[in-house]
Order: structure tokens, then sequence, then C-alpha cells
């Protein structure tokens, strides 16, 4: 198996952490990992509060708890 670059990390709500997505920030990896149904929407990286809102948003509209 190759080394490469990594580009992308794909993870679901274990992995939303500001420490990681700071790091994958750092180091121009783009994060698509779901921010966990209580995430707090007025701290953190502006772009993960951004996702939070969008996710709380959505739970709303289908009525999820």
């Amino acid at each position: 198996m190759e080394a490469g670059n990594v580009v992308a990390v794909i993870g679901d709500g274990a992995y939303d952490s500001t420490g990681l997505l700071k790091y994958l920030e750092s180091n121009r990896i783009v994060p698509m990992i779901r921010p966990r149904r209580d995430a707090r929407t007025d701290r953190s990286l502006l772009s993960r509060r951004s996702a939070a809102r969008m996710v709380s948003n959505i739970d709303i509209e289908l009525g999820a708890k």
C-alpha cells in the first residue's frame, strides 16, 4: 500500500471535537464530521457552529428529540 496525502476525513459525532477540527483545519484537511446532536452553537470554530445549527434545525423540522 502506498502512502498518500489525506485530503478529507469522514466521521460521525464521536469525532466531533474542537481539537480534532483545529488540527484538520491547520493541515488543510476537509472535515466531513457530523456534529453531535447536542453540539453547542455558541462556541468553537465558525464552521462547526454553522454545521451544528444546520443539524439542530433539521432535527427540529423532522421532529427529532
